[in-house]
């Protein structure tokens, strides 16, 4: 009798925690479990939904969303625990700071204009203005956030703990600053919803979608001082790296850009890592777009 043959279960989970008040500008940990040895977590379709209500929004006012879902938050730290044939396994993966805002960078590289299409109003993708609904669900996706996600495993995992640093209120919504009473962000819940796999046999899933990936981003923000046309960093990555992306972005809280055009344009760069410097043409060829 073939040894992966069996039964296998896919089920959808839903685990909420109660937010109280705000989670905004706060610190926030989530711990999701999923026990057994034969159950198999996929975070890669994992998704964080958070369901908010505004308070105080007078008849006929309206707000606008500055930043993408992803971009609400500033760091998370994920530690899990692995089931293994060894015992249990507990990883910690660093966040970084501004990690949510390269998740939102892996989101343009890998989103289809359809598929953006399809996610824009449910993870506010581009700046959302004149909005007035006061009650509404957001959806931020786990692949983008964490790296263990990245990858579309399925992983057998006892718990996974999620420490999230949440983006201040009014560097994601702005009202009318007119109005007698600010209005305020409540958030009802965090709910995470993921689904697990559970089988008869666990040679049913192939080894290689079940092995821990190794995947880790390193962000690093680099400033562009005042008055100055050009910027330098030494980046030190704590791991073997394999590729390395960079992007703008404005300081203000009132847009979220990736074109660099009219903020800033590049005309040169250049990467020197072990003894060579790239790219071999220096002038990168970029040209002002009004």
């Amino acid at each position: 009798m073939d040894h992966k043959q069996g039964a296998a279960e896919k089920k959808w989970n839903l685990q909420s925690f109660p937010a109280g008040y705000t989670i905004f500008n706060t610190n926030q940990t989530y711990i999701i479990s999923c026990a057994g040895d034969n159950t198999f977590m996929s975070i890669h379709e994992g998704d964080i939904i958070l369901s908010l209500t505004i308070n105080n929004l007078p008849l006929g006012s309206s707000y606008d969303i500055l930043k993408p879902s992803l971009n609400w938050v500033m760091q998370c730290d994920t530690t899990i625990q692995f089931i293994t044939s060894e015992g249990p396994k507990i990883i910690d993966y660093n966040g970084y700071n501004l990690r949510g805002e390269a998740g939102h960078l892996l989101e343009l590289l890998e989103y289809s204009k359809p598929k953006w299409d399809m996610y824009s109003d449910l993870e506010f993708l581009e700046p959302k203005n004149g909005l007035t609904y006061t009650t509404f669900d957001v959806v931020i996706p786990l692949k983008f956030l964490i790296d263990p996600a990245y990858d579309d495993k399925l992983l057998n995992i006892d718990y996974v703990k999620f420490s999230i640093s949440w983006q201040s209120q009014d560097s994601i919504f702005q009202f009318d600053n007119t109005l007698p009473l600010k209005p305020s962000v409540q958030c009802n819940k965090v709910d995470i919803k993921y689904p697990t796999i559970t089988t008869s046999n666990s040679s049913m899933i192939a080894m290689i979608d079940r092995q821990i990936p190794n995947r880790q981003i390193y962000v690093q923000k680099i400033n562009l001082l005042p008055f100055s046309d050009s910027a330098n960093a030494v980046i030190s990555v704590p791991f073997p790296a394999s590729v390395l992306y960079y992007f703008f972005k404005s300081t203000d809280n009132v847009s979220y850009n990736m074109n660099p055009n009219p903020n800033s344009v590049v005309t040169l760069h250049a990467l020197t890592a072990m003894g060579n410097t790239y790219p071999l043409v220096t002038h990168s060829g970029v040209h002002y777009q009004n």
